[in-house]
């Protein structure tokens, strides 16, 4: 992987779907969100400039990553010679799951859009005139200690009383908030939209700095190794080539729904990786599986997907053109909703 053009998902990993090979090249049919399903070389796959570095390459993980995947490589190489299904070890199974995960353009793509809907959710909320002016009385009454403090202080300085001050805060009370009110316009609103430009142009290389200083402490995190603690591991081999991969690669099942990247108090019941066309990867807290649908872990595969899926024919990937990333976020639709009436409640 080392250079400029660094692969999301590693291409060990691709050559498992491949359609077709020609001496060292590997091709694969990869099908996008709203576009005609493609073959292509899979150097072209999930491939993005500079990914793992900034800084002209002062801050980097690519060495390292590569590194890692020349250890990872041959264990996969070995599985997909298997011609039958069966119990495989756990511990390389389960580093190369959770380094598969966190390594992931649909990780950080998948954060950046959960901040993004609630800088854009928030801004829209607060540019109104109405909402800021109940957010900004709300929070004065709310620490109204601190607001009387500050105003008896000034009222002092100029040489009140108590008495006087006792009688002259409700009226400078009233004031500052009318005062509030008419200064609260459609220039304050304009301002907030600024704002928000502002914040999203910056969110892109937050994400990308905060996601390869994650990286940089880690690539395989002992707490993330724990989730799979006591998991069994098993090799699913399928009679035709029929499975894919998308973007997001291992799938967690918890208790409340299939998720790409599992919270570290989950109680996670199986992990699933597809590492080739007839080849899966189970783990399961109890016994692991002996057979399963390729149809439902397709359409699991695609729907956690945020961009693509990569399989061995035209017609196994274009089954899911529809199905992309109906479900490729970090968080639910109804989680970042619920997450921001609580945050507006707060206000």
């Amino acid at each position: 992987m080392a250079g400029s053009r660094q692969h999301v998902l590693p291409q060990f990993l691709l050559r498992g779907f491949a359609s077709r090979t020609s001496a060292k090249e590997a091709y694969s049919w990869v099908q996008r969100k709203r576009v005609v399903a493609f073959e292509t070389n899979i150097t072209n796959i999930g491939v993005t400039k500079h990914f793992y570095d900034q800084n002209g390459g002062e801050t980097s993980v690519d060495q390292e990553i590569t590194a890692l995947e020349n250890r990872f490589a041959p264990l996969l190489w070995q599985l997909r010679e298997e011609q039958l299904s069966r119990g495989i070890p756990g511990s390389p199974i389960s580093e190369f799951v959770v380094h598969l995960t966190l390594r992931t353009k649909h990780l950080r793509d998948s954060l950046s859009e959960a901040v993004a809907y609630g800088i854009r959710s928030l801004t829209d909320f607060m540019s109104r005139p109405e909402n800021l002016r109940s957010i900004l009385r709300r929070s004065i009454l709310r620490n109204s200690r601190v607001f009387r403090e500050s105003v008896v202080g000034q009222l002092k300085q100029q040489g009140l009383t108590r008495a006087q001050i006792n009688t002259a805060f409700p009226y400078m009370r009233d004031l500052i908030l009318s005062q509030l009110d008419t200064s609260i316009d459609d220039g304050t609103t304009a301002a907030m939209a600024h704002f928000r430009n502002i914040a999203l142009e910056a969110l892109s290389q937050s994400a990308k700095s905060g996601h390869i200083r994650a990286l940089m402490k880690g690539l395989i995190p002992e707490s993330r190794l724990a989730l799979f603690d006591g998991f069994q591991w098993r090799l699913i081999v399928f009679d035709e080539p029929s499975l894919v991969v998308g973007d997001a690669g291992p799938i967690t099942n918890t208790e409340m729904r299939f998720k790409t990247v599992p919270d570290e108090d989950d109680h996670i019941l199986g992990v699933c990786l597809p590492i080739g066309a007839r080849h899966l990867i189970v783990g399961c807290s109890s016994t692991p599986l002996d057979n399963a649908d390729p149809g439902t872990l397709n359409l699991v595969q695609a729907t956690r997907a945020r961009e693509f899926v990569v399989g061995p024919t035209k017609e196994v990937v274009e089954k899911y053109a529809t199905e992309i990333g109906k479900e490729g976020f970090f968080l639910s639709q109804e989680q970042l909703e619920r997450l921001l009436e609580e945050v507006l409640r707060g206000l």
